[in-house]
């Protein structure tokens, strides 16, 4: 995996949901989505912003009750928190996802709704655990 040196962890996971889910098409909707979340554990702004739309529209913990629509927010996130020091502070960054369910709408879509589990080790000792469930929609173009 191209992201082993920056210490993010996911491959003995990816190994065991791949397992579990024979169906490829499903293993295509795992992958993109463990994909999507290592972009953004690694910061990079430009593989992030192949992966999403321009248009997208979301729901996040940070801007509660609010739909949000377009990268700005995320890619805002990308950019500083995971290139700025809070990435220089952390150690170890390792992601998993948890108990993935897929369903296809039609052949060129598909929902995921997961648990996603985020530690980091910062370099001070002190351990980061985030556990949230997540649902991303999937489109080919």
């Amino acid at each position: 995996e191209e992201l082993r040196g920056l210490g993010v962890e996911t491959i003995g996971e990816r190994a065991r949901l791949r397992s579990k889910c024979k169906d490829t098409a499903e293993n295509e909707i795992i992958g993109l989505t463990e994909k999507l979340l290592d972009v953004i554990a690694a910061g990079d702004d430009e593989a992030y912003d192949k992966f999403v739309a321009d248009d997208m529209t979301f729901f996040e913990p940070e801007a509660p009750c609010q739909m949000l629509l377009g990268k700005e927010f995320h890619e805002f996130i990308v950019r500083n928190l995971f290139k700025g020091d809070a990435a220089r502070a952390s150690k170890e960054v390792r992601q998993e996802i948890k108990n993935p369910k897929v369903r296809f709408l039609g052949r060129d879509a598909a929902v995921i709704a997961y648990i996603r589990i985020y530690q980091s080790l910062l370099k001070d000792g002190k351990v980061i655990l985030q556990s949230r469930p997540e649902t991303r929609v999937w489109q080919r173009l």
